[in-house]
């Protein structure tokens, strides 16, 4: 079993939203990274406090356990044969 502190610091979410790209894929609530950043100084307590909760109760969101995948294909490098 992981020894991991339940307790979610403001200051950790809040640096975690400076660190998103603005010009990634949207999630599943569709929400701009831009608008987070934005935001962050309004929802890092928050959501500090639910991620907390989440952890000391061992409860995990079903929302929180989806994610949208993406297959990109590369193109195929030719090969020359010599």
């Amino acid at each position: 079993m992981l020894n991991i502190s339940p307790t979610i610091l403001i200051e950790e979410i809040s640096k975690l939203i400076r660190s998103f790209l603005n010009k990634k894929a949207l999630g599943l609530d569709g929400i701009p990274n831009k608008v987070l950043k934005v935001a962050a100084l309004v929802i890092a307590k928050d959501l500090a406090e639910i991620a907390s909760h989440c952890f000391a109760s061992g409860i995990i969101l079903k929302s929180l356990k989806e994610s949208i995948t993406v297959v990109l294909y590369k193109e195929k490098k030719k090969t020359t044969l010599s």
